[in-house]
């Protein structure tokens, strides 16, 4: 019996190709209003949020 995740590869990998090639963009726009810094926690953050939250939810 195959894995039913095996069928959510294709659009786990697009997610995350788009989430790449869009962060170079949003980031330009970005620093327009934001200084590096701030921009950058920001982003750090966002990031811990996520993986606290997908550490949660698999344990």
């Amino acid at each position: 019996m195959p894995n039913p995740f095996v069928r959510l590869l294709p659009l786990i990998a697009a997610i995350a190709i788009l989430s790449w090639a869009s962060a170079y963009p949003v980031v330009r726009i970005a620093l327009r209003d934001l200084p590096p810094v701030p921009l950058a926690a920001m982003r750090y953050s966002v990031a811990a949020v996520l993986a606290a939250a997908w550490l949660a939810w698999t344990r």
